[in-house]
């Protein structure tokens, strides 16, 4: 009963960790992208030209067509929302990845099935 509540503790505390001191993965600077050309030129552009991000060091990355369903242009621009009032876009991406965690946690809970294998009929 301890090691799961150490190993799940440990795993927030360094998630905590990266979402503070880093950027993320790419999918989080291309939804930062997504973001400023919905903003900025609106839905049927970022659908007609997508976005292309850069490095730190200016050299261009592939380009990324938005593909999306129009139900995520609305997501987006609630997470654009809540972006301007609460944390960046790449801080939401893992706020979101939390409380997913946390709801699975609490489905579960502190029983001891985190590691039980299910026993088969034969």
């Amino acid at each position: 009963m301890r090691f799961p509540t150490c190993a799940v503790a440990a795993a927030l505390l360094a998630k905590l960790f990266l979402a503070l001191f880093t950027t993320g993965s790419n999918d989080a600077l291309t939804w930062t992208h997504d973001l400023f050309t919905l903003r900025t030129e609106g839905p049927a552009s970022l659908y007609r030209e997508g976005v292309q991000c850069a490095s730190p060091s200016g050299k261009l990355y592939q380009m990324q067509p938005f593909v999306h369903p129009p139900g995520v242009v609305s997501g987006l621009s609630v997470m654009g929302w809540e972006s301007s009032r609460i944390f960046p876009v790449r801080r939401l991406l893992f706020g979101h990845g939390y409380c997913a965690h946390l709801r699975t946690l609490a489905r579960w809970g502190w029983s001891g099935r985190f590691f039980a294998v299910p026993r088969l009929r034969v």
